[in-house]
């Protein structure tokens, strides 16, 4: 599907590169709506599974989420189901609606106990704290779209690297930034 999009991918074909019948293929799904969140939802819980914890030294969050984001698109099929999930975003509302679910609401849950630990212990407003660190995700993500789904297909290059390390110095700076904030309330 992230190759000839979901109208171009038939079921026939899916079952035929799977190794299996077509049938057995609806053994599974009943519809290729069905298959399109089963894939979303399995290729997501992959991604949420390898993120680093948070806890720890405040200075190491931009450099673990940094690298976390570049892993994601160095190894695996990440780029190909990034690629997957905006062909098919807009195609039925519900996978937009699943999206959403999974990146914003699921994603939100499960840094939240980590964010709010993190930031209570250095003064950071939580909310400040989880728009800072989602800016630096977004930031380093869509440089690798390009790079890995927009752009020819090539090695992720030390250009792209060294946006990377900008990217979570600038974070570093505002999460320094909102911890002196933080300091100077609670000192009020």
């Amino acid at each position: 599907m992230a190759e000839h999009g979901y109208h171009g991918a038939s079921l026939r074909d899916l079952a035929k590169r799977l190794g299996i019948s077509q049938p057995s293929l609806y053994h599974y799904f009943a519809s290729k709506d069905e298959l399109v969140e089963q894939i979303i939802e399995a290729y997501s819980g992959r991604m949420f599974e390898s993120k680093p914890s948070l806890i720890g030294p405040l200075e190491q969050v931009p450099l673990l989420l940094r690298d976390y984001v570049l892993r994601l698109y160095e190894h695996g099929p990440h780029p190909t189901f990034v690629r997957f999930v905006f062909a098919v975003s807009r195609i039925n509302p519900r996978f937009g609606r699943l999206n959403r679910e999974i990146f914003v609401d699921r994603a939100n849950a499960a840094l939240e106990p980590e964010l709010a630990e993190l930031a209570r212990s250095h003064s950071i407003d939580v909310e400040q704290f989880g728009h800072v660190l989602r800016a630096e995700i977004n930031a380093i993500a869509f440089r690798l779209m390009e790079e890995t789904v927009l752009f020819d297909a090539r090695p992720i290059g030390d250009d792209v690297r060294r946006y990377a390390d900008e990217v979570a110095n600038m974070t570093a700076h505002w999460l320094s930034t909102l911890r002196e904030r933080g300091q100077a309330n609670v000192g009020d």
